[in-house]
């Protein structure tokens, strides 16, 4: 693969680093930084997390991470994508024609949440002895 030039961590002849030498490194950057130590590799899943949070389609996440399968990028991503809960909700709503907006559900969901958490705001905690 050299040839092809398709890796990211190589010296100035093109050979591949040891990629505990990489490993190191970056811990003793993150130390000299006062950073959490993390994993390398960690990197990788925060770039994830990062462009699903963006709203970067997720095919697109599939291929700059490399998965070969969809479905592994869409079961480690796709819990960060709450947005498109609420916008299938509005899409459901529009195709049912109820003349109720997404934005009318939406606040409709919100004031029965708050009136969930003042309803168990009344219940009084039993103390543990």
């Amino acid at each position: 693969h050299k040839e092809d030039g398709e890796y990211v961590f190589v010296d100035s002849m093109g050979d591949l680093y040891d990629p505990e030498r990489v490993s190191r490194h970056f811990k003793s950057i993150l130390r000299k930084n006062g950073l959490k130590e993390i994993r390398f590799h960690d990197t990788r899943h925060s770039a994830g997390s990062a462009l699903c949070q963006m709203g970067v389609n997720m095919k697109e996440i599939q291929e700059w991470l490399g998965h070969s399968d969809f479905s592994t990028t869409a079961n480690i991503y796709s819990h960060l994508r709450s947005d498109t809960k609420k916008s299938t909700a509005a899409s459901m709503l529009a195709s049912l024609d109820l003349g109720i907006s997404a934005d009318v559900a939406s606040r409709q969901d919100s004031h029965e949440e708050k009136e969930e958490t003042a309803d168990n705001a009344a219940i009084p905690s039993v103390a543990k002895a």
